[in-house]
């Protein structure tokens, strides 16, 4: 919706200054007469129908833009994204990988504070990207089913597999611990301004947090083991609104994440 009224303003703005420029030009043509252009075989006429024509040029490059610009990251999709998709059936989201980096001046964080936050911070992140998935279920569905997060987390305890530890083991290997076909993980940077450790896990626990910028990256990879999926983008959010955050990385690439019905 707000994107909507965005376009819609972007667009009313353009249009107004349309007519404020194109009277300019037609009281110009009318008083000086173009002189030059009038001995080339130019009229008045057709000069404002060129300058009209002109305007359109423009407004049509800036829609084509601004339809370009509405997934703002990088966004990679594999040749074979379709083919695999269409072969799955179910689907997994994992803990993220959270990390916290303090900026120049120090936030009194002991390193236990930090542990604590940044796995409070990747339980988190998990959750509210499951939280918008299933939002999108039931809106529009999915192409394919979603594994239920605590069955995930359970799988993934038993089989010895963390956050902290899933570059140890392949794809592969964790889609068949999980019995799925694909798995969802994401990585967030986030560079956390000047606070006390304490008040950084009451952020996190409870859910409001200094504002900060956070790179967040979401990855899709097919059980064969082939990164199907991804999307990397930087964001502002307090530290402990994950949830707010996860919906900015999701909003502007919802349309070509690879399970969302559009």
């Amino acid at each position: 919706m707000a994107l909507f009224l965005f376009n819609s303003g972007f667009s009313l703005h353009l249009s107004i200054n349309f007519f404020r420029y194109y009277s300019t030009i037609c009281t110009f043509i009318q008083i000086t007469k173009i002189e030059p252009a009038m001995k080339k075989g130019f009229r008045p006429l057709e000069l404002r129908s060129f300058f009209v024509c002109i305007f359109f040029l423009i407004l049509i490059v800036s829609q084509s833009w601004l339809a370009k610009s509405q997934v703002i990251g990088k966004v990679y999709e594999s040749p074979n994204m379709n083919k695999l998709v269409m072969k799955q059936e179910k689907f997994a989201v994992l803990p993220f990988e959270f990390e916290i980096t303090e900026n120049k001046k120090k936030v009194g964080m002991t390193v236990e504070e930090k542990v604590d936050a940044e796995s409070s911070g990747s339980e988190a992140a998990q959750s509210g990207f499951y939280t918008y998935a299933l939002r999108r279920k039931q809106d529009n569905g999915l192409k394919v089913e979603m594994q239920d997060v605590k069955r995930t987390n359970v799988l993934l305890f038993q089989a010895g597999i963390n956050s902290q530890n899933t570059d140890q083991f392949l794809v592969e290997d964790i889609c068949a611990a999980l019995g799925v076909d694909a798995i969802i993980t994401g990585e967030i940077h986030t560079i956390l301004k000047q606070s006390s450790g304490g008040a950084v896990a009451s952020a996190l626990l409870l859910g409001y947090g200094n504002t900060g910028n956070a790179t967040g990256t979401i990855r899709v990879y097919d059980k064969s083991g082939e990164m199907i999926w991804s999307y990397q983008k930087q964001v502002t959010a307090g530290i402990g609104d994950v949830n707010n955050l996860i919906n900015k990385l999701m909003r502007k690439s919802a349309n070509r994440f690879p399970y969302f019905i559009r």
